[in-house]
């Protein structure tokens, strides 16, 4: 409780909650990227999951405390959601140089796509799809609408997907025509990011000359 109470005093920071895994163990869990925490801290900040933190999910902006662990992540604190911001109307046209957001998608990111679906938020019902360079260039992962999931495609599953840029300045791109992979192409994905699920049940195609994210 002291370390709660501490943490948000002259301590508050903010930054979007995203998955990120244990470096130790690989596990997955919820994360707050933050540049001022990273740069004072080395790491994001972790959410642990002891109850306290609830009514957030992957993409919100939140503030936060920290309170640092010797050798280890540390801890977010007092995390809350903030409100969301009104999209600016230089925002929605895109900037001409494709560097915001909301611009364009680039050329390195645009057709095919391959990732592994991680997660899905308990909060909206949203998919999360781990891929390093879509992360590199938003910050985010992408996400799935929940009414555009493939019937045959879940948590674990190696998919191909086009991106769209994001709906807001806080949000993540969205992925499409997403295909569930299968095979050497899913074992490909899977190898690459080292990742241990396998695809369940369903039909789909990897698809020849797709950039892979990892």
């Amino acid at each position: 409780e002291a370390a709660w109470r501490e943490a948000w005093v002259g301590a508050t920071f903010t930054g979007a909650i995203a998955i990120a895994e244990d470096k130790v163990t690989g596990e997955e869990h919820l994360a707050i990227r933050c540049r001022e925490v990273l740069a004072k801290y080395g790491e994001d900040a972790r959410i642990i999951d002891d109850g306290r933190t609830v009514g957030v999910a992957v993409d919100d902006q939140v503030a936060f405390g920290v309170v640092p662990r010797p050798g280890k992540a540390p801890i977010a604190v007092n995390v809350y959601r903030m409100p969301k911001k009104p999209r600016k109307a230089e925002a929605r046209k895109g900037s001409s140089k494709g560097g915001g957001k909301t611009g364009p998608v680039p050329e390195s990111l645009s057709g095919n796509l391959t990732g592994v679906v991680r997660y899905q938020s308990p909060t909206n019902g949203n998919y999360y799809i781990t891929c390093p360079s879509i992360y590199q260039h938003y910050g985010l992962d992408a996400k799935i609408l929940v009414d555009d999931m493939p019937p045959a495609v879940g948590v674990g599953d190696a998919v191909v997907f086009t991106i769209e840029p994001p709906l807001h300045d806080m949000a993540g791109p969205v992925a499409k025509d997403v295909t569930r992979a299968t095979g050497a192409a899913a074992e490909a994905i899977f190898a690459s990011s080292k990742g241990k699920g396998k695809g369940k049940g369903g039909k789909g195609k990897g698809g020849k000359g797709s950039k892979g994210c990892f």
